[in-house]
């Protein structure tokens, strides 16, 4: 493992991205890197960024909630790239349900954030990490995703939002919106 973690300093960012990967499949003989994995989340490649969070869940999961603070912190921060918006969404989808699902996972209220964003990868990634995390996490966010679906401008942010509305029951969704209805 230590060979691998001081491969994670490569300039070629595959050779870094497949470091991720090693240590991933080392999992918590490779916990004593954590520093490292930590620094890779703000590694210059977006792809590095995601392995790192697939490979802290997988060697240090008690640090998941960390991670998700650091990637939560980074959907607000407008000076980010949108590459990397969008590199810290997928990397809360790679997550998953690692801190639960629904509308009480951590990463649900960013996620929904990230659904308002200029940068049509983000907001595609965030509609399909709110699909799943499930409908309770879909629910609190449906008016955002059926404006998406409707009209947003790009095909892929569409498919998306339309793909995780398809998981709630229109009554339902209708009802959390307007409790008059």
């Amino acid at each position: 493992a230590p060979a691998i973690a001081a491969s994670l300093k490569d300039a070629d960012p595959g050779v870094r991205y497949w470091c991720m990967v090693a240590l991933g499949g080392l999992g918590e003989a490779a916990a004593a890197h954590g520093d490292a994995l930590f620094e890779a989340l703000r590694d210059a490649d977006a792809h590095v960024r995601v392995a790192a969070a697939k490979t802290i869940r997988q060697v240090r999961p008690g640090d998941v909630p960390r991670v998700v603070e650091l990637l939560t912190a980074s959907l607000f921060d407008r000076d980010e790239e949108p590459v990397f918006r969008a590199s810290s969404v997928e990397s809360l989808q790679a997550l998953g349900d690692a801190l639960g699902t629904g509308a009480e996972a951590p990463q649900c209220a960013a996620l929904g954030h990230a659904l308002s964003d200029g940068y049509a990868r983000v907001r595609e990634v965030a509609a399909a990490a709110l699909a799943d995390l499930g409908p309770a996490a879909v629910l609190p966010h449906s008016l955002a995703l059926a404006a998406l679906a409707q009209g947003d401008r790009d095909e892929d942010v569409r498919g998306a939002a339309s793909r995780a509305l398809q998981s709630l029951d229109a009554a339902a969704s209708l009802q959390a919106e307007d409790p008059v209805l």
